[in-house]
């Protein structure tokens, strides 16, 4: 196929990091099948985060017929959806919330709940739904398979946006409770606060933090189904209104999720998970990527043999 897949992402200091990084994970997945590859963000700051693909900001996306347009984020509109399809592509929404319909031909919620959510408004010709689909990077799951001693050390992550700061609160309410090493991801967050035993990473490597850490505490974004899929104990926080679906699904395999009024528990959880042993058990397997790059690749190579 010489189709190129587009990726249409939000990322900043207010929405965070996990659009870019889902839609990069489903990125590779397109180009380790041969496929050309463009990422499109509207801020110059998300921009900067992708260094291997080709980009630019939506206006200037130069768009074929047969291309795939896969778009994340919560301020595309049902106008750019209807220029795609003008234009021969194929369009692919990355959903959370069910709640607001676009018209895209593909629709897909990654989420531990995505399967429970009805799609019907969107009049979408395919809807892929829950943790079969997990947009998270492989190399997240294969660390499930590399043993490592208990007590490690504890990853915080609250996001990459505005409420990453949160996790600067949960690392001092656990510096003086433990001396185990206390990483927290800030994303794209900048900050001049500083403490011995806290270290703070900017645009982290989530897979090095993740190979020293064996507790992960924050919110129920990316992070937390990265931490699942590595085989780490997961301790969530709600922290936005529209975790409380995750915040539900979560509970549901019994995982320990608090309220955003108590990351006080939330950390004592996360201190008596740290002298567990790592868990076999996984609720993400780390393959949902490829599945879903097979599975549009095979939607549009059928939308294609219908129109012949």
């Amino acid at each position: 196929m010489t189709c190129t897949v587009h990726f249409v992402y939000e990322a900043g200091a207010q929405s965070g990091m996990g659009h870019y990084r889902r839609s990069r994970t489903l990125a590779m997945a397109f180009h380790e099948r041969g496929l050309q590859v463009a990422m499109s963000c509207p801020s110059a700051e998300g921009l900067a985060l992708e260094t291997e693909f080709p980009v630019s900001v939506p206006e200037a996306m130069v768009v074929r017929p047969g291309d795939i347009i896969v778009a994340d984020g919560y301020g595309f509109g049902a106008e750019m959806f209807h220029r795609w399809r003008s234009q021969g592509a194929t369009s692919v929404l990355i959903d959370d919330l069910a709640e607001r319909p676009l018209p895209a031909d593909i629709v897909v919620n990654h989420n531990l709940y995505g399967d429970g959510l009805d799609y019907s408004a969107y009049g979408a010709a395919c809807v892929l739904g829950g943790r079969r689909w997990c947009l998270i990077d492989p190399a997240f799951a294969r660390l499930a398979d590399q043993p490592r001693r208990a007590p490690g050390g504890i990853l915080i992550g609250f996001g990459g946006g505005a409420t990453a700061l949160i996790g600067i609160e949960a690392a001092q309410g656990l510096a003086g409770r433990t001396t185990l090493p206390i990483h927290v991801a800030l994303g794209t967050q900048a900050t001049d606060f500083s403490h011995d035993g806290i270290q703070l990473h900017a645009r982290a490597d989530m897979v090095a933090l993740m190979t020293q850490c064996t507790v992960y505490l924050g919110a129920l974004g990316v992070s937390y189904l990265e931490a699942s899929a590595a085989g780490m104990h997961a301790v969530g926080v709600q922290v936005v209104d529209n975790q409380a679906r995750a915040a539900h699904a979560a509970r549901a395999t019994g995982q320990p999720v608090f309220e955003r009024s108590e990351i006080d528990a939330a950390v004592t959880a996360a201190l008596e998970r740290s002298n567990r042993p790592m868990s076999s058990e996984r609720l993400i397997d780390g393959q949902g990527s490829g599945r879903l790059a097979r599975q549009i690749l095979c939607f549009v190579g059928a939308e294609a043999a219908s129109q012949r």
